[in-house]
């Protein structure tokens, strides 16, 4: 289960984070509604998991002058 934070000012990706995660597998449980100000998504994985491949990092948190100029960047495709 992920449980994931976004704000809801322009542009609302909300919206696209859910399409994100329900293209790849996940199932929706809940996401706040717009009105609440903020968003909070909770989504399930519910496809057939791929195995990890042994010593491959799958991400790695960076501080915000890591960051390029241009962030955020375009959406992934």
């Amino acid at each position: 289960m992920v449980i994931w934070t976004r704000h809801r000012q322009a542009p609302d990706r909300v919206p696209l984070i859910c399409r994100w995660f329900e293209e790849r597998g996940f199932e929706r449980e809940w996401v706040s509604p717009p009105e609440a100000g903020f968003g909070v998504g909770v989504h399930r994985f519910t496809s057939q998991p791929r195995p990890l491949l042994p010593g491959r990092r799958m991400f790695t948190f960076i501080g915000y002058d890591e960051l390029p100029d241009d962030f955020p960047a375009e959406e992934p495709s």
